[in-house]
């Protein structure tokens, strides 16, 4: 089965991923620095980057074990990628936990909760071989 579509999928859904990720953040402090408990728009935010990240890391696990072997180097690189994107993607989910919290307490969690997920996200691509040319820090 070929895989090209769903790999080049994957790639440019990062560009999706950072946005909603950014978007969603951007609401979430301004409800933080407010005090203020989490607009529709900050909810709907989050939510977007939930399931984007969720879909994303889909994708890229349907890739990894279709081109399992493939990649007989660099197969550590793409499990640890995998890993830290589960860990990301479990962060987006937990948000929600903490709707029933104090105004201020649940913008701020899920504000670090967010800003955690990001950081993982952008960690999960820099350790991929191609990663910090992915990301744009290759001299």
């Amino acid at each position: 089965m070929d895989f090209g579509f769903l790999t080049t999928l994957h790639s440019h859904n990062r560009n999706l991923v950072f946005l909603t990720a950014v978007v969603a953040i951007a609401l979430t402090l301004v409800a933080t620095l407010r005090k203020q408990p989490l607009g529709k728009a900050a909810q709907w935010s989050n939510r977007t980057y939930s399931l984007v990240l969720t879909l994303q890391f889909v994708i890229g696990l349907i890739v990894l074990v279709g081109r399992w072997s493939e990649f007989s180097e660099g197969l550590r690189h793409r499990l640890e990628h995998a890993v830290i994107m589960l860990v990301a993607v479990g962060l987006t989910h937990m948000t929600g936990r903490f709707a029933k919290l104090p105004a201020p307490l649940a913008s701020r969690n899920t504000l670090l909760t967010l800003l955690a997920s990001l950081i993982l996200v952008i960690l999960g691509i820099w350790i991929l071989p191609q990663g910090a040319a992915i990301l744009g820090l290759a001299g």
